[in-house]
This record gives structure tokens, C-alpha cells and sequence, in this order.
């Protein structure tokens, strides 16, 4: 696909501004206490919470910054007008109360209970508590905390270790966040070259999420925004941005038309999805997902150019 039509792929060289490895990374984590960057991981986790579990999360002032078993950080309740229109985190944590601490101390398996502890006697109402920690967690043990703070405070608490901040930022491609909080790696301006097709298409990119940011609440709004979103995931697959950013804009996209669109947007929204997982991301076991929806899709509705009959495709021989 790339080699018979490259203007559906970036045209730009060497995306790869920040110099950081894996193990840099690693040790910076590990030494943070011998810096006295408490303050800075903090900084650092919640950038990352709000690019991977909630974009809605508000940092606690003060000298203590929410330490002493407090909440380091919690999510700000938003309208579901509003969080309908994020694509990297689910919708639902728009209204649900979140709690996030933070540590960067040895013994991370005494602090999580210290601070559950302490976030769970608030009585607010969380749902849910995330405990993240700069130190290794064997799975073991990490689980096992999980279920015995859970059975013992009744809210289920998620921990997440040194590795899984590791894995996000570069799996997910966050080592910006890690440059800029943390002072780790390097920049190099010169090290992209931004080919034309990606200066203009990336413009457009933010053209359009600004729009969907200050969208209005009427009827022509949201119909304009089924366009709106499944053109922004069309953007994000030509930009070959990461594949959670090009999976929730398309995840986006389908809601969008489900809720506001008309049956061949939902139809095109979901096709494109399975179509960008297959050869974007060379997804099989994740297009073949889509592939039952996008069947039903296409045999349900009204169009005749959008039904398998009209090429000659019999029903029962599937799509």
C-alpha cells in the first residue's frame, strides 16, 4: 500500500526530535530522590496520566503539593458534551471522581497503602485510585496489593510501576513530557525533516480539533462534527501518528456518527477504522474485530452503491 500510493503516508524523514533511550530513562527514574526531583516526577506522572488515562486532571497547589496520604491529583468533573469529543481516553471518566498519587520513594508498597489509606478516608466519592511510582513492581506483588486495597476500602486501585511509564513513553511516544519535566535526553531540532503533504495536512489536523474543541451545542454543530472527526482520524492515519492517537480518533469518529451522522458515515467510520488497522498498523486480529460490524453495516443499509450486492457479492458469501 505505501509503495503503490505514498501520498496516504508522511512524507517527512526521521520523526524522532528527542534523543533518550530506554535505559536512560530507567536510571533517571531510578536516582530522582538523589535530586530531590520529588516535585518533578510529580509533574511528570501527571502530564502522562492525562495523555494515557484522563485529560481532565488538575494539579494540587500549595507547598505540599496533596502529599501526606491527600490526592496528588483528581480529575475535574466535564459535561459529557465536552468529553465526548476526546479521542485518546474513554468518555466515562468525564463525570467519574479519579484519584492519582504519585511517589518516588524505595518503599513504594508501604506508601500505596499509606495513601489509599488517607484517600479513602476523605469519604469523596472516588471510584477509582491510580498509584503511580517511579520504582520496579513485580507483577506479584503489585497485583496482590491491588485486590487487598480493594477488598479492604471497596474502590478499585490500579498500580503503575517504572515499567509501564517506560513502555508509555516510547510505545506511545511521550518523550517530550520526559524532556521537558524530567530534564532527561536531549533535542534535536534539525533531526525532522517535515516533508509538504505532512506541514499542510498536520494544519489542517489543528484546524480541525480546535474546531471540535469550541464546537457549539446545536444540531448543525454536531452535524458538523461527524465530518469534522472522521476527517481529523482520516488526517492522524496520513500523519502516521501513533496508534492510540489514529484508534481513538477513529473511535471518536464512529461515536460521532452513531450518535449524530447518518448510516453511511457510521458505515465509512468504522470500514476506514478496520482499513487503517490492517494496513497502517498491520493489525490483522484487530481488523478482523471490525469486520463482523462493518458486514452488518453494509448489508443493512439503504445506499446500493454501498452494498456487497451491487458488485455481486451473494449475501450468504459474507462481505
Amino acid at each position: 500500500m505505501r509503495a503503490r500510493r505514498p501520498y496516504l503516508y508522511s512524507d517527512s524523514e526521521n520523526t524522532d526530535t528527542y534523543r533518550l533511550s530506554r535505559s536512560e530513562l530507567s536510571h533517571h527514574l531510578e536516582t530522582l530522590t538523589d535530586r530531590n526531583q520529588h516535585k518533578d516526577f510529580e509533574n511528570f506522572a501527571r502530564k502522562l496520566c492525562e495523555r494515557e488515562i484522563c485529560p481532565n486532571l488538575r494539579p494540587q497547589t500549595g507547598p505540599e503539593g496533596g502529599g501526606d496520604g491527600k490526592v496528588d491529583t483528581e480529575t475535574v468533573p466535564v459535561d459529557e458534551a465536552i468529553s465526548q469529543r476526546w479521542f485518546i481516553n474513554g468518555n466515562d471518566s468525564g463525570a467519574a471522581r479519579v484519584a492519582f498519587a504519585f511517589s518516588a520513594k524505595k518503599g513504594w508498597s508501604d506508601k500505596v497503602r499509606s495513601d489509599v489509606k488517607g484517600i479513602a478516608e476523605t469519604k469523596r466519592g472516588y471510584v477509582r485510585i491510580y498509584f503511580v511510582t517511579s520504582r520496579p513492581a513485580r507483577q506479584k506483588d503489585r497485583l496482590r496489593i491491588e485486590d487487598e486495597l480493594h477488598k479492604s476500602y471497596g474502590i478499585p486501585v490500579t498500580i503503575l510501576d517504572r515499567e509501564w511509564l517506560i513502555d508509555r513513553v516510547f510505545s506511545h511516544n511521550h518523550k517530550d513530557i520526559a524532556f521537558e519535566t524530567l530534564g532527561v535526553g536531549a533535542i534535536d531540532p534539525d533531526s525532522r525533516k517535515i516533508g509538504p503533504n505532512d506541514f499542510k495536512n498536520q494544519q489542517a489536523l489543528d484546524e480541525l480539533e480546535d474546531r471540535l474543541a469550541k464546537m457549539g451545542t446545536s444540531r448543525s454543530d454536531y452535524t458538523q462534527a461527524v465530518s469534522d472527526a472522521f476527517e481529523a482520524a482520516s488526517l492522524s492515519r496520513r500523519l502516521e501518528k501513533p496508534q492510540y492517537e489514529t484508534e481513538g480518533r477513529f473511535t471518536r469518529a464512529t461515536e460521532f456518527a452513531k450518535k449524530y451522522g447518518v448510516e453511511f458515515q457510521l458505515l465509512r467510520a468504522v470500514y476506514e477504522h478496520a482499513w487503517t488497522r490492517f494496513w497502517w498498523f498491520d493489525d490483522v486480529r484487530g481488523m478482523l474485530e471490525l469486520y463482523d460490524r462493518v458486514e452488518s453495516l453494509a448489508f443493512a443499509t439503504r445506499a446500493v452503491f454501498e452494498r456487497p450486492e451491487s458488485i455481486g457479492i451473494p449475501k450468504s458469501a459474507g462481505f
